[in-house]
């Protein structure tokens, strides 16, 4: 897709305001209201309506780190999700501070995508997606905490594709001992799909090919993708 740059001039006084954040964390960002709305029905029917965004034209977003916002802009200007490259994430096994630093930015996108799902922007969502596999296709990292789940959970509703990413995250990587440890990062309906689909993986172990056709149904990108029209 051609970079958003691209496709109109800049207009420096058509602004719109961010404050993201909350208290002494709230950051002020400034973006041009046209590639906000463009970017996101959201934003576009906030600012245009007759609400207090509309007459203020500004956005509050106090349950966002201002640096997720600032890969939100990056994605606005220009329709790019990237991910931060991790020294040493080739080596098998990782050292206790690589894994820590990938595991942190896999949160980050995921963050990113509840972002993107709050705002309607299912082409980000998409992108980030996509940004965590080629993560785990380049190294050795695979995301060894659990912690975040609940926070998954909190921000998005049954059937959400990040929530199938979830389970075959939980599924291929994650030990039944860590699952039983740390049972209060897992929902119930979470933990007792794990359970089930192990109990399935652990009747064919011996079967290689059915074992490689049912991990390949588990991560299929298609259960993690978000429509876009």
């Amino acid at each position: 897709m051609a970079n958003s740059l691209e496709k109109k001039p800049l207009n420096f006084i058509d602004l719109v305001k961010f404050r993201v954040g909350f208290g002494n964390e709230e950051k002020v960002f400034m973006i041009h209201k046209t590639f906000a709305c463009d970017a996101s029905p959201v934003l576009k029917a906030a600012f245009n309506s007759r609400f207090q965004e509309g007459q203020t034209q500004a956005y509050i977003l106090e349950v966002v780190d201002a640096e997720i916002f600032d890969r939100l802009v990056l994605w606005i200007y220009t329709q790019t999700a990237t991910f931060e490259e991790i020294n040493g994430a080739e080596m098998e096994p990782p050292s206790k501070e690589t894994q820590e630093n990938f595991d942190e930015e896999v949160l980050k996108l995921l963050k990113l995508w509840i972002l993107g799902d709050k705002l309607l922007m299912p082409q980000l969502q998409n992108e980030v997606m996509t940004a965590i596999t080629e993560m785990w296709t380049l190294g050795q990292c695979h995301l060894k905490s659990t912690s975040w789940i609940p926070y998954i959970w909190d921000y998005t509703i049954a059937g959400s594709p990040i929530r199938r990413f979830v389970r075959s995250h939980v599924i291929r990587w994650v030990k039944k001992d860590h699952c039983l440890q740390h049972y209060k990062d897992f929902p119930p309906e979470l933990l007792m799909d794990v359970l089930i689909s192990a109990q399935e993986i652990s009747t064919i172990l011996d079967k290689k090919a059915e074992t490689r056709q049912l991990w390949t149904s588990l991560q299929t990108e298609s259960e993690w993708e978000v429509p876009e029209n």
